[in-house]
């Protein structure tokens, strides 16, 4: 939460162009990745370097997440601007439900894999 915390707070220091908010999304994709060959195979030597990457995951997804709404606020016209955040606001919620319930059968696979259940 710390991540998400600087770059939320940091958003007018460092703006991310909306050009380049995809390519957030393809690193939390990688970091993804990353931590689940780790969870099945663990090569990451060390508890501190998973903690920088859980920084830098807060970091990713809070510049995505405050340079999106800083983007639907610039770029909509004020007649749909509300309705815009708003459906960006829902996405992002869906977004998080959706991953909660996939976290389920991918704990049980790492945890079946690694005969922990």
């Amino acid at each position: 939460q710390f991540g998400v915390f600087i770059s939320r707070s940091s958003s007018r220091i460092f703006p991310i162009s909306s050009r380049l908010l995809p390519f957030l999304g393809v690193l939390q994709m990688l970091n993804a990745i990353i931590f689940f060959k780790d969870a099945m195979s663990r090569f990451i030597p060390h508890i501190f370097i998973i903690f920088l990457m859980i920084l830098y995951e807060g970091l990713l997804g809070g510049g995505a997440y405050v340079n999106t709404f800083r983007a639907v606020h610039k770029t909509v016209t004020e007649q749909t601007r509300e309705f815009s955040m708003t459906f960006v606001s829902m996405a992002d919620s869906f977004g998080i439900v959706l991953a909660g319930f996939l976290a389920i059968p991918a704990h049980n696979f790492i945890c079946s894999h690694r005969n922990l259940l």
